[in-house]
Formats: structure tokens, C-alpha cells, sequence
């Protein structure tokens, strides 16, 4: 009776090592694909990784390019700057040359034509009004015309 009793407890407890068993086993699986998983993951990740690197080497590259060619270009503009102000200087000589009675003659010169330009803008200015007046007054007559009939036309139904 008790070496039933004892075949029992053996059978059930290597009933239950055989679920123990198994359970461990399905356990390792899914551990085994989530360490896959993960194995997967971090090669893309490297792979994005090495992806952006290769991204950002190639943009500072285009980066290095554009600053070197705005570089060349300001130091072009830089020396036509100075070519210009060396001829600026060469004609402020050739000015300072011109006899001081010729300099007056000048400026009289642009005084009277800014003086003729003015008075240009002025005179068309006064003829625009002059205009505008005349259309005034020709529709001021239409007017009166039309009051005229209006009231003649009263008149006559009276």
C-alpha cells in the first residue's frame, strides 16, 4: 500500500518534471528568440548607425565645399572692392585737379537743372489740376442740364 502510495507521489512528481520540463523549455525558446530579436535589432541599429554617419560625412563634405567657395568669392569681392576704391581715390584726384572756377560752373549747373525739374513737376502738377477742374465743371453742367429737364418735366405735368 505505501510503495503504491509512494509510486504515486513518484509518478506525479515526474509529472510535474516533465510540465516543469517543458515549461522551461518553451521558456528557453522564447528567450532564445527575444536574444535573436535583439541580435536583429542592434545590427540595423549599427547599420542605420554606420548609414547616418556615412550621411553626415557626405553633408559636412558639401558643407566644406559651399564655405570654401563663399570663401573664394568674398575674397574676390574683396579685391574688387579695393580696385574700386583705388579708382574711387584716382578720380577724386582728377576732380580735386578741375580748376575750383569749373567746380562753381558745375554746380550752378545741377542747381538750375534741379530748379528746371522742379518747376517742371510743378507746371504738371498745376495742369493735372487744371484738368480735373475742367472735368468738374463739365460734369457740374451735365448736371444743371439734367435738373433743368427734371424740372421742366415737373413743370409740364403741373
Amino acid at each position: 500500500d505505501s510503495l503504491k502510495k509512494e509510486n504515486a507521489d513518484l509518478s506525479k512528481m515526474n509529472i510535474d518534471l516533465k510540465e516543469n520540463l517543458q515549461t522551461s523549455q518553451q521558456e528557453t525558446l522564447l528567450l532564445k528568440k527575444e536574444v535573436e530579436e535583439g541580435e536583429r535589432r542592434r545590427e540595423r541599429a549599427e547599420r542605420e548607425g554606420a548609414e547616418k554617419e556615412s550621411t553626415l560625412r557626405i553633408q559636412n563634405a558639401k558643407v566644406k565645399t559651399k564655405i570654401q567657395m563663399v570663401q573664394t568669392e568674398l575674397q574676390r569681392v574683396v579685391t574688387k572692392s579695393e580696385e574700386y576704391k583705388r579708382e574711387v581715390e584716382a578720380l577724386e584726384a582728377l576732380v580735386k585737379d578741375i580748376h575750383p572756377s569749373e567746380v562753381h560752373r558745375y554746380r550752378l549747373h545741377a542747381k538750375s537743372s534741379a530748379r528746371r525739374e522742379a518747376e517742371r513737376k510743378r507746371l504738371r502738377k498745376l495742369e493735372e489740376i487744371v484738368v480735373e477742374g475742367e472735368r468738374a465743371e463739365q460734369l457740374h453742367l451735365e448736371e444743371k442740364k439734367i435738373l433743368r429737364a427734371e424740372l421742366d418735366r415737373v413743370r409740364a405735368s403741373v
